[in-house]
């Protein structure tokens, strides 16, 4: 496991690369970044490498480059730039190897474009932009290889809307509304194809609520409720078909390690064992 970069004391930039081996358990040191960056994303490409963009430098200003790492050495390479400097995108593996950028905050405001990165060609193009800005949402790949967006925000305007890119057409398409607006929800593949979505916030505060993505209907349906309001936690599919929903805040300023999971078969949220320390705006 990689972790690399993020900010602490007041936002100190970090480089500091680290890796865990998880059969001889200690993490060590491996190079550090090019660039201290945080709030970026980091995606492994087919090939094995570590594709990171984006995210905030130590100035506080937004990034628009992007590094590689090599774990066969443990080395980072520049890797061109994005056509922006953006954080809080969503950064997401195609089918074809490609990973797609979607939208984000340039310091500003929140964006609309979205760029593309060939591994093969080490090359960044530009693709169809969104039909709106929006940060804090989600992209998941569907089983077909199209990308389903659903929700996200821009100012004070919260999304129900959901797209789909198809990577053959290079084009964005409508695709049924969720049955209520929600931004840094969580969201999750399930074995069947469809996608749930839960959590989030919106305009009226903190959300518990779930929905379910049909994509052969392109529709969504509700879906047993979270234990919690949960808003930037994180969830990810289980081997079994389960999934694991943990962290985020529940309310104002109250951050949780607590932790549940969701399973299709049920279908429910069951609590489970919670974290040792409560977080947030973490990775899995």
């Amino acid at each position: 496991v990689l972790m690399t970069g993020g900010s602490y004391n007041n936002w100190t930039g970090l480089t500091d690369s680290l890796v865990f081996d998880p059969i001889t358990e200690p993490w060590s040191n491996t190079d550090s970044l090019g660039t201290a960056r945080a709030y970026h994303t980091a995606t492994v490409l087919l090939d094995g490498k570590v594709l990171v963009a984006g995210g905030w430098d130590t100035r506080d200003s937004p990034l628009a480059t992007a590094e590689l790492y090599d774990p066969s050495d443990g080395s980072w390479s520049n890797t061109g730039s994005m056509s922006a400097a953006r954080t809080y995108h969503s950064a997401t593996l195609l089918a074809d190897g490609r990973v797609m950028l979607v939208g984000g905050y340039n310091g500003t405001t929140e964006m609309d474009s979205v760029d593309l990165y060939d591994p093969v060609e080490g090359t960044w193009s530009s693709t169809d932009p969104l039909e709106v800005p929006s940060r804090s949402h989600t992209t998941t790949l569907l089983p077909d290889g199209k990308l389903l967006l659903a929700g996200g925000f821009s100012g004070s305007n919260y999304y129900s809307s959901a797209y789909l890119y198809d990577p053959t057409l290079a084009a964005w398409s409508d695709t049924g509304d969720m049955n209520t607006s929600r931004a840094g929800h969580l969201a999750a593949l399930l074995p069947d194809g469809t996608v749930l979505v839960a959590g989030g916030a919106n305009a009226d505060g903190l959300l518990a609520s779930a929905e379910i993505y049909d994509p052969d209907q392109g529709s969504w349906s509700w879906a047993s409720p979270m234990d919690i309001p949960r808003v930037a936690g994180q969830s990810v599919l289980l081997p079994g078909g389960d999934v694991l929903t943990c962290g985020g805040i529940s309310s104002e300023s109250n951050y949780q390690s607590s932790a549940a999971i969701y399973h299709p078969a049920l279908p429910d949220f069951v609590a489970t064992d919670g974290m040792n320390v409560p977080r947030a705006d973490f990775s899995i």
